[in-house]
């Protein structure tokens, strides 16, 4: 796997400094050699203004490649000059997406009262009941209920297959009672059809061994895939849910490191020599601020580092 990352030169408080650009999977036998190419698209390089308009700024990106192999060596040095006077980003290039900006502004809920809200997982109770549990909640003052975090899936049932009609059903439910929805993204648990297809996802221990399914949170943040499978389903939820009436929020994922705060699978290694990159710039400056050279820890390339593990 070959990772594209973009990184702004200029980068100022609105815009964010690096950010992931995407990914390839190669495959090489010992000694072959090939070329990976990268296209990043304007929009990649826009930010939001305080006025919810889409703006780039002129300024040089550097690209900087990293592999999630150690037995991978990557060559080659880049700078993406954005020229004047191109248009604004149009919003993000997933097909089919609304970029409203005026419309997204007046999205902005305003909490009139404290409110008292719960978690709900109508999942996991008969639909028979969902209207006698929302009329107990209603009559004890409870105003909100947070769904869906947990329940990727429902709407994604396999991969590039969408659903919604659970969830219209509920939201539906919940409007006609005057219940306001706080709607999860899906993310903190990944369904099983994708940890099975893209293993590469998983999170590892120190030992290198990985996470299997059947918990939450066993994933790792740096695997490419696993953003760009969260750019998918959350974009196709917000673009089918975003209007309905009885949703007043979002919630962004759930309880971040709750499980584990520790990341040893090959995409965070891969993370990890680009943070040090950035860093140290030199191997040599690296050597010298770790102090490798005791016990002949000394490092000659950027692939024979790891994240401390067990040694």
């Amino acid at each position: 796997m070959v990772q594209l990352y973009l990184r702004d030169v200029q980068a100022s408080m609105t815009r964010p400094n690096k950010e992931l650009q995407g990914y390839v999977r190669v495959e090489l036998q010992p000694g072959e050699e090939k070329t990976v190419c990268f296209t990043a698209s304007h929009s990649q390089m826009a930010f939001v203004d305080e006025d919810m308009k889409w703006k780039i700024e002129k300024g040089e990106y550097e690209v900087q490649l990293a592999a999630s192999s150690e037995n991978v060596r990557l060559t080659g040095s880049y700078v993406v000059t954005k020229t004047p006077g191109s248009k604004a980003a149009t919003g993000p290039s997933t097909p089919g997406w609304k970029q409203e900006n005026e419309k997204m502004s007046k999205q902005n809920y305003q909490w009139p009262e404290y409110t008292v809200g719960v978690c709900y997982y109508p999942e996991h109770w008969d639909e028979s009941l969902w209207e006698s549990d929302l009329d107990r909640m209603l009559a004890a003052g409870i105003r909100v209920v947070r769904i869906a975090e947990f329940a990727w899936n429902l709407t994604e049932p396999e991969e590039g297959v969408f659903r919604f009609d659970f969830f219209d059903r509920f939201l539906d439910l919940c409007a006609e009672k005057g219940m306001k929805v706080i709607f999860g993204t899906p993310t903190a648990t990944p369904p099983a059809w994708l940890t099975k297809k893209y293993p590469e996802v998983l999170n590892a221990d120190q030992n290198g061994l990985p996470y299997e399914h059947g918990a939450r949170r066993h994933y790792n943040y740096s695997s490419p895939v696993y953003w760009e499978k969260t750019r998918i389903i959350v974009t196709v939820l917000a673009e089918h849910y975003g209007k309905h009436p009885a949703i007043v929020g979002w919630q962004i994922d759930n309880e971040i490191n709750c499980e584990t705060c520790e990341f040893h699978s090959e995409a965070d290694q891969a993370a990890f020599r680009v943070f040090l990159r950035e860093t140290y710039d030199s191997l040599d400056a690296l050597n010298r601020a770790w102090g490798t050279a005791f016990w002949n820890q000394t490092y000659t390339d950027w692939e024979e580092i790891r994240l401390p593990g067990h040694v």
